[in-house]
């Protein structure tokens, strides 16, 4: 026989205990502070919601993992942890966009500058000028002062047009010399020249438009037109002024010395020579060192001949003399 099934408990009862119990706590929160009572209460909270996630997880994840999960589950981690870190470097490394001006994408340039750029301020003169007149005026862009542009002077001369200048200029400066012409200077050097070739001591010709200037340059300071009487003391000062010009010009070590003497005396040659060297020795290393100084003796080279082949201007006609007056007999 089974036993007597307890009899059901009375609801009034219960009811009155769980009032009691109510009334208990209720008592006890009232005379706690109120600090005190949201602390507890907060305490309550925190462990029944750990709690829950505690029994949560426990019935989601087994605890046996095969080793490929567990390879799966390591290899995501890492990948969100990465995915993490860069996000953070990012995002503590990237300016903030807040304060930057916009950017022109098509130009793919910033125009920050433009903005934060003060407008110039007018000239007073001209600001004056339009606030008397009420005259409104764009000063964004102003008119700059030119540039100046240095130019270059370019002369060109041909070897046989230098060679004529300068028995141009040697002929007007021995105008004793009656029986000398231009045409004289130049046969000298081309003499000297084309047998320096034919003898072999030299492959190349040593006449050029640069050589030219340099014997230009020694024979204006040497050559003294009062003080030669005959063409062969000008032959024998030309010649000296180009054995030098061949010695130091020159792309042989020595050359003969018989092409540049005239006269039967070596001494005079010599101290032609020492007189040359003591008194333009500074030019001729100047001329060659300061393409300035090169162009200056080029210049006055080439007008030696312009000078000279540049007619005369015609004299001015004198005004007619008036009419003579008759007088009456």
């Amino acid at each position: 026989r089974p036993p007597a099934a307890a009899p059901p408990p009375d609801r009034a009862a219960l009811a009155y205990s769980y009032e009691r119990l109510n009334n208990a706590k209720n008592r006890e929160n009232r005379e706690l502070p109120r600090d005190e009572r949201r602390a507890t209460l907060d305490d309550a909270a925190k462990i029944i919601s750990e709690k829950t996630a505690l029994e949560k997880n426990l019935k989601k994840h087994s605890l046996f993992i095969n080793a490929l999960s567990w390879k799966r589950f390591s290899t995501a981690n890492n990948n969100k942890k990465k995915l993490e870190c860069k996000s953070k470097s990012v995002a503590t490394f990237r300016a903030p966009l807040t304060d930057n001006a916009p950017l022109d994408r098509n130009k793919n340039v910033s125009v920050a500058g433009v903005y934060a750029r003060p407008a110039p301020a007018p000239p007073p003169d001209v600001a004056r000028a339009n606030a008397l007149n009420n005259n409104v005026v764009c000063y964004d862009k102003l008119p700059g002062a030119p540039v100046v542009v240095p130019r270059k002077t370019v002369i060109q001369a041909s070897t046989s047009e230098l060679l004529k200048c300068l028995g141009l200029f040697l002929h007007t400066r021995c105008h004793r010399l009656r029986d000398f012409q231009a045409g004289d200077a130049v046969m000298w050097l081309r003499t000297v020249d084309r047998s320096l070739l034919l003898q072999g001591w030299q492959d190349v010709a040593f006449i050029n438009p640069a050589n030219v200037v340099f014997v230009y340059m020694l024979v204006r300071e040497l050559v003294d037109g009062e003080r030669i009487g005959r063409p062969q003391e000008l032959q024998a000062v030309v010649l000296t002024c180009l054995y030098l010009s061949y010695s130091y010009m020159g792309n042989e070590i020595s050359y003969p010395l018989k092409p540049f003497l005239v006269e039967d005396s070596k001494d005079k040659f010599w101290d032609r020579c020492l007189l040359i060297v003591d008194r333009l020795s500074f030019n001729m290393l100047r001329i060659n060192s300061e393409p300035g100084f090169f162009t200056e003796v080029f210049t006055e080279l080439k007008a030696c001949g312009t000078a000279v082949e540049s007619p005369p201007p015609a004299p001015a006609h004198p005004a007619p003399a008036p009419p003579l007056a008759i007088s009456a007999a």
